[in-house]
């Protein structure tokens, strides 16, 4: 009775497996012709195997379909990475070859052995079938062009031996990506410093994000990488000519290779379903502006990143520009931006009277406004440097209370906030004629402003930026024209921006290669007094003088005569730009007045 029972579900069992079997077959056929006739190819050309090893087989044919419906089991979950669908397939699909051919070549058997070797059939196709169905589903849902994206931009603070607890937070800065809902899909890190920090977040984040990038730059690195839930197509690292003074060696922006991130992001099956991405840290401000000796630099690598997302754009591309910008909004740097490339800043599309700097800031001072509270600054204004909730901003008896004594400070939100300002940005754009037009601005706000569970510190000294964008036929807020250009006053600006920090230079220059001349006649001169020297410690001194001088000498050789020089011609290449740039504009609006 038993016997009849297990031949009928048996039979029942072979013949779905077999119209499953030659479906799969079918579409492997036409997706992997030459994969799978190669294959199966092969293991008939092969001597027909005895009875022992066809058992062996068998059990093989057990185990590889078991470890391949627990993996598919898994990537069903979410657990795994949709990637690993077509080797899933891959795998079943070899064991489907092996028990067709050891179906085929094991010769007569018993109607028990038969049956068994059928029912390995069908366990094997329907393995196949069900790898197959999950490569089906992750092919499409990379395929369609998705309804909205989620963005987010976060400085991470993770500089090495200065840093605070910096593996630490950034471990958590992971944790911190893997529990938000709704999860970004697009994610662009900065000053991410080491390749451990990197993968900790990657080993978090890859059930979701499961592409990314780490970019090498530099001495030391540029602290940049992109975290894609769509494939990354293309990727590159781009340098900033003009990068900070050589001899501010204290500071690291020489050395470190900043520059922009790029990566190009497969959305859709289209030619045009692509988003470029382009994540980038501008040279910190250390003093105020307009006394600060660093804006000719942010203002150069705003130009350069303003030309990239042009370029993009150009190429019909959506454009999605993050990163710490190290500007405050409507600076000059800012306006550079949104003027040379279609692209705006997606807080002040959605927030156009938010504040322009921090409270103590001339610019938000001349604008009469009272000052916000903490909780408006995050709601309002986007403030992401310098607000009262981030850990890192207090003062040292606070820090040592909280971090030490685990002693917190409470901090009420309903009183102003004087320094709380806005650094990080996400831009949003494209061409307003190609498929970027169909996509709007949904939300945007702050994030990242939890605490280190255990620490009790803020997870960076920056809170984070989000955006959501939507595609629809009937985009509520539209994208900027392609050309545009500032006021001819503003170029003018820039360029004696930029000549009075030639002269600067030059003069640095100067000074740098005198230094080097007159060390070389000291250490000549300290040679030769060693012959007359009267004593051994005498002679002594002056080596060590002579040493000591012509080292610094040439270090400062080295910088005037080459590094110095390199960042001149650098400047030279963004002042004929600028001025290019100024006559396009003149030119315009000559044109505009006929």
């Amino acid at each position: 009775m038993v016997c009849n029972v297990y031949r009928r579900v048996a039979s029942l069992l072979f013949d779905l497996g077999r119209v499953e079997f030659v479906n799969c077959c079918r579409e492997l056929f036409l997706h992997h012709p030459t994969r799978l006739r190669r294959r199966i190819h092969f293991l008939r050309l092969s001597r027909a195997p005895c009875r022992a090893c066809c058992r062996s087989l068998r059990m093989i044919v057990v185990s590889l379909n078991s470890v391949v419906f627990a993996l598919a089991i898994a990537l069903g979950l979410g657990r795994l990475p949709s990637g690993l669908a077509p080797g899933l397939r891959c795998s079943s699909c070899t064991a489907v070859a092996v028990c067709y051919v050891v179906n085929s070549k094991e010769g007569d058997a018993t109607d028990s052995t038969r049956l068994n070797r059928n029912l390995l059939l069908t366990i094997s196709a329907l393995s196949l079938r069900f790898c197959t169905t999950l490569n089906m589903e992750s092919t499409r849902q990379t395929s369609e062009l998705p309804s909205s994206i989620r963005v987010l931009t976060l400085n991470c603070w993770g500089l090495k031996f200065i840093s605070k607890y910096r593996h630490e937070r950034l471990v958590e800065i992971g944790n911190h990506l893997a529990k938000l809902s709704p999860a970004p899909e697009i994610v662009g890190l900065q000053e991410c410093w080491t390749q451990k920090d990197y993968l900790a977040i990657r080993e978090r984040t890859k059930h979701f994000l499961p592409y990314g990038k780490f970019y090498w730059s530099g001495i030391f690195g540029g602290g940049l990488a992109i975290l894609s839930k769509w494939p990354i197509e293309e990727s590159t690292m781009v340098r900033y000519p003009l990068n900070g003074r050589p001899a501010a060696f204290f500071r690291g922006d020489w050395y470190v290779g900043k520059g922009v991130a790029c990566a190009r992001i497969r959305l859709g099956p289209a030619k045009k379903d692509v988003v470029e991405v382009f994540t980038t840290h501008l040279h910190a401000p250390y003093e105020a502006e307009p006394n600060d000796s660093y804006i000719c630099h942010r203002t150069a690598q705003a130009w350069e990143i303003a030309k990239l997302m042009r370029g993009a754009a150009e190429r019909g591309h959506l454009v999605l520009g993050l990163g710490d910008f190290n500007m405050i909004p409507l600076s000059l740097a800012h306006r550079l931006i949104e003027a040379h490339s279609p692209v705006k800043d997606v807080w002040r599309v959605l927030h156009p009277d938010s504040a322009i700097g921090a409270a103590i800031n001339e610019a938000e001072k001349a604008r009469g406004r009272p000052v916000p509270s903490s909780d408006e600054c995050l709601k309002e204004h986007g403030t992401t440097c310098d607000h009262r909730y981030n850990t890192w901003r207090w003062n040292k008896g606070d820090k040592k209370k909280l971090l030490k004594k685990k002693e917190d400070t409470y901090i009420d939100g309903s009183e102003p906030d004087h320094r709380a300002k806005r650094l990080d940005y996400i831009f949003f754009g494209g061409d307003a004629e190609g498929p970027a037009s169909q996509w709007s601005i949904d939300s945007v706000n702050v994030g990242a402003t939890e605490r280190h569970p255990t620490l009790l510190c803020s997870l960076s000294d920056h809170f984070s930026v989000e955006t959501t964008l939507t595609r629809s036929n009937h985009p509520t807020n539209t994208l900027p024209q392609s050309t545009t250009f500032l006021p001819i006053e503003t170029y003018d600006q820039i360029l004696a921006m930029v000549h009075k920090y030639d002269a600067r230079e030059r003069k640095q220059r100067r000074y740098r290669l005198y230094h080097f001349g007159l060390e070389i006649v000291i250490a000549i001169g300290c040679f030769i007094a060693v012959w007359w020297s009267p004593r051994n410690f005498v002679a002594f001194l002056l080596m060590l003088l002579s040493t000591l001088g012509l080292s610094a000498g040439v270090i400062d050789g080295l910088m005037g005569g080459l590094f110095v020089g390199s960042e001149l011609r650098a400047l030279r290449e963004f002042e004929w730009e600028i001025t290019n740039a100024r006559n396009m504009a003149l030119a315009a609006q000559e044109a505009l007045l006929k």
